[in-house]
């Protein structure tokens, strides 16, 4: 997600269509290691129906194999008994504690709580940010975004009617670029037309479906500010909810 700090408890279900989702260029993901493929694989052959994507559905006998296997059972006994004094354990925190941590949480709906350090710096520190990677080549994962991909977008209304066909209300939220970087987008529009084009389609796609879609990548068209940012992609939480506040 580009918003990445969404924080939990945002319902329904909320679909956050990051641009680089539409490219057929995924490679910008993974290079930042933000996606799994063999997941993903497995939900489009598993859940969607799609096929060749990489995925074979396992084959459950394998499981029933290892347990007669003898090496297996060694590693298994030697894995039981081994010194765990050193082992990190999960420690569990109340929510209010959560927002002081000086750790990044990764939460169970996939979410992210950033330190309290990134979440309370200068805002120059922030501007700073926004102004570099307005600057580089190509706006993060958006190299090579020369056209909505009709693949993803296939993709992504089946999903939609995945979730539909199991009762779940979804909702669109379009996270604001700062606007260092989305003045660059516009400046440079032959480069990032298919930013704006994909808005312009997934707001067709709301009336079409009926789906209620909260914000937008412009900042402008929200009333947001470089005060609202806390570097050149992440809103601060309470811009956030000031979007998505109204959602029941």
């Amino acid at each position: 997600s580009l918003q990445g700090d969404l924080y939990q408890n945002i319902y329904p279900s909320e679909q956050v269509p990051d641009p680089w989702l539409f490219s057929d260029g995924r490679e910008a993901i993974d290079k930042f290691g933000r996606s799994n493929r063999a997941m993903y694989a497995e939900f489009m052959g598993e859940e969607l129906g799609y096929e060749g994507l990489e995925y074979e559905k396992p084959d459950r006998m394998k499981r029933y194999l290892a347990l007669i296997d003898p090496s297996y059972f060694q590693a298994s006994v030697k894995y039981y008994f081994r010194d765990r004094s050193a082992d990190v354990a999960p420690v569990a925190v109340t929510p209010e504690e959560i927002e002081d941590l000086d750790d990044v949480v990764k939460c169970p709906d996939g979410s992210i709580i950033y330190d309290v350090e990134f979440r309370t710096r200068p805002q120059a520190s922030a501007d700073h940010d926004a102004m570099t990677a307005a600057t580089v080549d190509y706006i993060a994962r958006l190299e090579g975004f020369d056209t909505l991909s009709q693949t993803c977008c296939e993709r992504f209304i089946r999903f939609l009617d995945y979730l539909d066909a199991k009762g779940i209300k979804v909702i669109f939220y379009l996270p604001a670029y700062h606007p260092f970087l989305y003045d660059t987008m516009k400046a440079k529009e032959d480069t990032y037309h298919c930013v704006f084009e994909l808005e312009d389609w997934l707001k067709t796609l709301r009336e079409e479906r009926g789906i209620e879609c909260y914000g937008s990548y412009s900042p402008y068209e929200l009333g947001f500010t470089n005060e609202d940012f806390m570097d050149g992609l992440h809103l601060r939480k309470e811009s956030i909810r000031r979007i998505i506040g109204t959602i029941e």
